[in-house]
């Protein structure tokens, strides 16, 4: 397995590291260095009075969370006097924490939350900051969301750090923060920065019911899909929208197309007519509409929602040759999720095994893309058929080098990339479950 066994500097940092070279006590460096000697120069580079020196250590900081486990508290508590601070690079330094707050274990924050906490009254950090919090399930948290959600600034927020991705979290709060959701979905009508927030109430589920009669006025306009997952989440509470659901994935009527550049007379087939299906089917109980909608998708040879239609497990037992045909497509996403879905279809693990084998190529070089934590997940459901995965799954486990979601030749260079961290725990928390299943058979 190829692996580097330091950190590997990316190309700005590089730059920024080569400018600073003035300072005596910033030693020179290569492209890759020991890990404890990138900590050890983030540490000098912290006790600088100089701003863009100290934004060296966030950097460093950056570098080490994305590609290595190992934790590193000295550094965590520099960078929350760093996001304290409004005038030094404070979003940087919340988006490392955010990413920290996402790894598994985390790290004790203690220590640092009440530095959090205040540095909520800074404006320019609030996505980045309020997801840390929020993964931390923080009740401050609770509080910066409500007022963000009330105070007519409904925008996107930078990826990863979205509303959607503060809210999931904080289900537990939801009796608490619902009122400011319906407020918003109330006040907004049509807006594409509204989009997390209706699948933060897909991902909430049943819990979500409160809302209902905010989202039924989103299957008339250009959310009409995120409605529907929505609905279809909420499950039989939703029964109010199932008749217009219906109709959607029949094809007898179609939501304004404001999402998409088709007229609403365009015969291409709406593009959450899958989504419609599922949703009717989780409403109603009756799958028959929603199975002849993934059919005829199969069929005709087009993209098909393979997760949605894995949830019908055997309910979809006629479609099971057609989904076993996808398992042979060129493209590796189709051929997992079609594998997915004909393992819920059917329960016959052998097709599928081939298949999430070759998913895993991509550890052997040291990262694991979508289609790689994909496979993992479904291996954990399968079990002993895929004893032949375990030494991958092992060697996952074994290091405490990361698996990016990028191969190891792309050097992350923007805050949006120290995803990376999630990602590789999402990967360790699948392949420790996967492990456990094979063991189980």
């Amino acid at each position: 397995m190829t692996q580097q066994t330091g950190v590997m500097l990316s190309s700005r940092l590089l730059r920024l590291l080569g400018t600073a070279r003035t300072d005596p006590n910033l030693p020179r460096t290569a492209m890759v260095m020991p890990v404890a000697d990138t900590a050890g120069l983030a540490k000098i580079s912290f006790g600088s009075t100089v701003p863009e020196l100290r934004a060296i250590g966030v950097a460093l900081t950056s570098e080490i969370v994305m590609q290595w486990r190992t934790e590193q508290p000295e550094l965590l508590a520099e960078l929350a006097l760093c996001v304290a601070d409004p005038d030094y690079h404070s979003d940087d330094a919340a988006g490392v924490l955010a990413a920290i707050t996402g790894t598994a274990p985390a790290p004790d924050f203690t220590p640092v939350i009440p530095t959090l906490v205040e540095a909520l009254d800074h404006e320019s950090p609030f996505g980045s900051l309020t997801l840390a919090l929020a993964r931390l399930r923080h009740p401050t948290a609770v509080d910066s969301v409500r007022q963000w959600l009330t105070s007519g600034r409904i925008k996107p927020l930078p990826d990863p750090f979205d509303i959607e991705h503060v809210l999931s979290p904080l289900v537990d709060y939801a009796e608490e923060l619902l009122p400011a959701i319906r407020a918003s979905l109330a006040t907004e009508s049509y807006n594409s920065a509204l989009h997390p927030l209706l699948r933060t109430l897909a991902a909430w589920g049943p819990t979500a019911a409160p809302a209902l009669p905010e989202l039924l006025p989103y299957l008339r306009n250009g959310d009409a899909r995120w409605a529907c997952e929505a609905l279809g989440s909420i499950g039989p509470d939703a029964a109010p929208a199932a008749e217009l659901i219906e109709r959607y994935a029949r094809g007898t009527e179609r939501p304004p197309r404001h999402d998409t550049g088709l007229p609403p007379d365009s015969p291409h087939e709406w593009h959450g007519t899958q989504t419609a299906a599922w949703a009717l089917w989780r409403i109603t109980g009756e799958s028959g509409v929603a199975l002849s909608v993934f059919g005829d998708a199969i069929e005709a040879g087009i993209a098909v929602d393979f997760d949605r239609l894995a949830e019908f497990g055997s309910l979809a037992c006629l479609l099971a040759d057609d989904v076993r045909a996808r398992l042979d497509s060129p493209g590796r996403w189709e051929q997992v999720h079609a594998a997915r879905a004909w393992w819920r279809i059917t329960g016959d693990a052998e097709p599928a095994v081939p298949v999430l084998l070759n998913a895993l190529e991509p550890l052997t070089s040291g990262y694991a893309d979508a289609e790689c934590r994909a496979a993992v997940r479904l291996i954990s459901e399968i079990g002993s058929p895929m004893r032949a995965a375990m030494p991958l799954l092992e060697a996952v486990l074994s290091t405490d080098r990361r698996f990016g979601p990028l191969p190891p030749h792309r050097a992350p260079q923007s805050q949006t990339e120290l995803i990376a961290a999630e990602r590789d725990t999402e990967l360790c928390v699948a392949a420790q479950a996967a492990l456990i299943a094979i063991d189980a058979g």
